[in-house]
């Protein structure tokens, strides 16, 4: 996995720049290989934080046939006792100490903060496991995506083809390392042997630019939430000389806000990359590149190369409908517990992702809604990302979300603009069905994605 089982000429390379401190792969490897004393195949929950103690434990899990359940250590108490609960993990890593009345656990004596279950349990784990991604982001169930080695590998080296990654590029921690787009920023920079820059701060702070320069930080990747924050401030791209590629995923992004960082970061040698994917591709599905930008403006690319596109049950290869990838990057399937990491691969290579997309006969795709993002308005079927695209040009602040015959704009900036009489006209409406709420700011989740879950209990009630 990875290229982490056997030894590599170009273990001797840098691999975490922290602070002051490097550290080669090698050191990685002997700094995480103390932490276990066999090469069972068990479960090791890591509470995961922007840090040495994370990638450390991350690594040496993999390399030692473990297979790391990846969380938030800013989850609430009650969620991480019931991932404990629902998966029983042998080991539990985090970079500090946790209340969590750990009583079937001992804290061994490494440096790193781990704790050991007092009497080990033996459970059937599917030998081809090898990482748990929880779904539901932190206000869900412990529900977890299973991904094999194979489909980390095979996406992972699709994904350095296209950006042409390579062990002189350097990569930032901006995106969490539990969040699959993050792990793969993580992935790609292991696979080529390259470095990977650890920071705390934020695209709100100015010290990640500092960080970037200093430390010739290649690629920078981002989430919606990124790139808006990132187009209202004033940056000069010529500062930063090191940058060389932007990636954006993890959501839909206005097409006005892709359309300028492909012209902007164009204007500065920057290949700006819009991706598509989702945590059971492992995760990723699809990419857009400078290269098609205009011609294909709006659309989240075509088929990463070791995958395939087609729409609906029928596997049309072109048309309306929902988006089927088929590749060995797709995972297994699902875990709610310990009981189903025994099951093998459900899905066999074939994964129904729920969006509805246009599928051209060029192989590109543009993305249209999810099938469950959904309303009836007096028996209408309303499709709520599609609103929310069609506003967000002129109201990048906005969410929509609802329930049936109530459509609900949750809009975080203060205008003079009647947005309910807008959508009431522009959708033949009645104003009845349409609720306005102005927030501080749209709320997200630790993956930096639009909290609808929460919106919903909160607005549509």
């Amino acid at each position: 996995m990875l290229l982490l089982s056997q030894p590599n000429e170009l273990d001797h390379n840098t691999f975490i720049i922290h602070g002051n401190t490097t550290y080669s792969y090698n050191d990685i490897f002997k700094l995480g290989d103390s932490l276990f004393d066999n090469n069972e195949k068990e479960i090791v929950l890591i509470l995961c934080d922007k840090d040495i103690e994370t990638i450390v434990s991350y690594v040496a899990a993999i390399r030692h046939n473990k297979v790391p359940l990846l969380v938030d250590k800013n989850y609430k108490p009650e969620l991480l006792r019931s991932f404990i609960t629902n998966y029983k993990p042998n080991y539990i890593i985090t970079g500090e100490n946790i209340d969590l009345e750990l009583l079937e656990y001992t804290r061994n004596s490494s440096d790193i903060v781990m704790f050991q279950r007092n009497v080990p349990l033996s459970s059937d784990i599917f030998d081809k496991l090898a990482l748990l991604i929880p779904t539901s982001g932190s206000t869900g169930d412990p529900k977890c995506v299973r991904i094999s080695a194979n489909n980390i590998d095979t996406c992972t080296e699709s994904i350095c083809d296209y950006l042409n990654f390579d062990e002189n590029r350097v990569s930032i921690s901006l995106l969490p390392i539990h969040y699959s787009y993050g792990l793969s920023v993580l992935h790609n920079t292991i696979y080529s042997r390259a470095k990977y820059v650890i920071s705390t701060h934020t695209i709100l702070e100015k010290e990640i630019w500092n960080d970037i320069e200093n430390y010739g930080v290649t690629d920078f990747s981002g989430v919606p939430f990124t790139m808006k924050i990132l187009r209202r401030l004033t940056i000069d791209y010529h500062k930063v000389r090191s940058l060389k590629y932007v990636t954006q995923a993890g959501g839909y992004l206005p097409e006005s806000f892709s359309n300028y960082f492909y012209e902007e970061f164009g204007n500065h040698d920057i290949k700006y990359f819009t991706m598509y994917g989702q945590t059971e591709a492992s995760p990723r599905i699809s990419y857009l590149s400078p290269d098609d930008s205009v011609a294909k403006h709006g659309s989240a690319g075509r088929a990463i190369s070791c995958g395939k596109l087609t729409i609906g049950t029928n596997r049309e290869t072109v048309g309306i409908g929902e988006l089927v990838y088929e590749g060995p990057n797709v995972s297994l399937g699902y875990a709610e517990n310990i009981a189903d990491l025994s099951k093998g691969d459900e899905f066999n290579g074939v994964l129904f992702t729920g969006d509805i997309v246009e599928l051209d006969e060029d192989g590109f795709i543009k993305i249209v809604g999810r099938k469950k993002r959904f309303i009836k308005i007096n028996g209408t079927s309303v499709n709520l990302d599609k609103i929310e695209k069609d506003l967000g040009d002129g109201f990048p602040g906005v969410a929509v979300v609802g329930k049936d015959d109530k459509l609900v704009l949750i809009l975080s900036e203060v205008m003079d603009t009647d947005l309910r009489k807008i959508v009431t006209q522009k959708y033949g409406f009645n104003k009845t069905n349409v609720k306005v709420f102005n927030v501080d700011c749209i709320p997200f989740n630790s993956s930096g994605k639009t909290d609808y879950k929460l919106l919903n209990e909160q607005y549509c009630g």
